[in-house]
């Protein structure tokens, strides 16, 4: 029950990766946020992202946030990505991960 005393539904959501499916997973959480709550969220890729915003409380003007966001720019290549596929592959090995993701850990903050 919402604090309005207006009874819901609960869900449980878990949404799949797709990169610009991010967008329309945003818009359609928009929508079932008003009959629903979520009581438990999971993603993958881009659904990561937007279930994390719903596990934050944060449904309102999704949509807008996932379309003006550049997601390009949050492929922050480490050091040898300037090497291509072995620098990738080094840095995978060394970091666990092909980008450094401090521009995503400085949008999310």
């Amino acid at each position: 029950m919402r604090a309005s005393g207006v009874s819901v539904n609960t869900a449980d959501l878990v949404l799949e990766g797709g990169g610009v499916k991010g967008a329309g997973l945003a818009g359609a959480i928009e929508s079932l946020a008003k009959q629903y709550e979520f009581s438990r969220v999971a993603g993958t890729s881009a659904g990561a992202i937007v279930a994390s915003f719903v596990a934050a409380g944060i449904t309102d003007d999704l949509q807008k946030l996932m379309t003006s966001t550049n997601f390009a720019d949050f492929l922050d290549e480490g050091i040898l990505g300037h090497l291509g596929k072995l620098g990738q592959g080094i840095d995978v090995l060394r970091r666990q991960g092909i980008y450094r993701g401090r521009k995503l850990h400085d949008w999310i903050a």
